[in-house]
């Protein structure tokens, strides 16, 4: 299976960039409160979830993409260091300005849990954490590594998975299947005190839309 970009290439790379740039608008309008509705809530704040959600399948559309078109997927171990060289310096970096922000909770005699914060940002493990002091912990947005971070380790299976939808019909099937559980987790867990980090950043949630991002490659291809 080859997917057919030659001609359009430039187009094609200036619509994926209009969807990012349309993902961090998204993002940007849910962190602001300059418009707010009668209860004082910012009309835009679900508005983020939506960009994140973009951003994460166009993650997993690129992903495979890559890989039909080259045919090969590197060792794991290789492939996981260029990822990590691509944004773990930075991730540091940020990490380290954070660190003055929590100074007076060490001088509370909070050490232990600073600590504990720190390991596990350090290590990339604090979205699995279902607290919001832990994983929104240090630079909070950095939540987002952490949860890319699962779907870097799992490309590998995902390929092997998707190449069972190779065809327009598989892909269409494993995509309302996708949406079908996605829809039936947030009415079973919307109103749950853990909704929203499983919902929103739980990486074995959001490897849903990962999947349902390089599900679509499908779609796009011909043999």
């Amino acid at each position: 299976m080859k997917i057919i970009l030659n001609e359009s290439n430039k187009k094609y790379n200036e619509t994926l960039q209009g969807l990012r740039g349309l993902a961090i608008i998204l993002i940007v309008l849910s962190h602001c409160n300059y418009i707010q509705n009668e209860y004082g809530k910012n009309i835009f704040a679900s508005a983020g979830g939506l960009g994140v959600q973009i951003f994460i399948m166009l993650s997993g559309y690129l992903a495979i993409m890559n890989y039909y078109n080259y045919r090969s997927f590197p060792s794991i171990n290789s492939y996981i260091k260029r990822k990590l060289k691509k944004f773990y310096p930075l991730h540091f970096i940020t990490l380290i300005f954070a660190l003055p922000f929590i100074f007076k909770s060490i001088l509370n005699g909070k050490f232990e849990s600073v600590l504990e914060r720190i390991v596990l940002n350090l290590l990339l493990l604090q979205s699995y954490i279902p607290d919001m002091s832990i994983y929104f912990s240090l630079n909070a947005t950095s939540w987002y590594l952490s949860t890319a971070f699962f779907f870097i380790v799992l490309t590998p299976k995902i390929i092997k998975l998707i190449d069972f939808t190779v065809n327009e019909i598989g892909a269409s099937i494993c995509i309302i299947a996708i949406v079908f559980v996605q829809y039936l987790l947030f009415y079973l867990c919307a109103d749950s005190q853990i909704a929203h980090w499983l919902l929103y950043i739980c990486p074995a949630v959001r490897i849903l839309d990962f999947v349902l991002g390089g599900v679509h490659v499908c779609c796009f291809t011909k043999e």
